[in-house]
């Protein structure tokens, strides 16, 4: 996790155990009405460079402005919407049912 406070937009760091891989994520917790615009995207995708990322998330409760969408298209951030969570929380639910 970074500081709580000038994050610069990154509120989690993910690395694998053995890869030299590291992924710079933003949290966004919102209502459904509330969406997530362009200045998350940019700001992760700024963000990923300072704390020597290769790749950038967004991930939010609520769902993407059309801009958002596009600019993490042009930039390449992964986005991760509401139904996205949801789904693979399922799937995660399912598959820990199996064992």
């Amino acid at each position: 996790m970074t500081p709580p406070s000038g994050d610069y937009g990154v509120d989690l760091i993910l690395t694998r155990p053995g890869s030299p891989e590291r992924i710079a994520v933003q949290a966004k917790r919102y209502h459904r009405k509330h969406t997530v615009g362009v200045r998350a995207i940019q700001e992760v995708y700024a963000a990923k460079d300072y704390y020597g990322c290769s790749r950038a998330i967004v991930v939010t409760t609520s769902y993407f402005t059309e801009n958002a969408k596009q600019s993490a298209r042009k930039l390449g951030v992964f986005i991760i919407d509401r139904d996205q969570l949801a789904e693979e929380l399922r799937h995660q639910q399912k598959n820990q049912h199996k064992k």
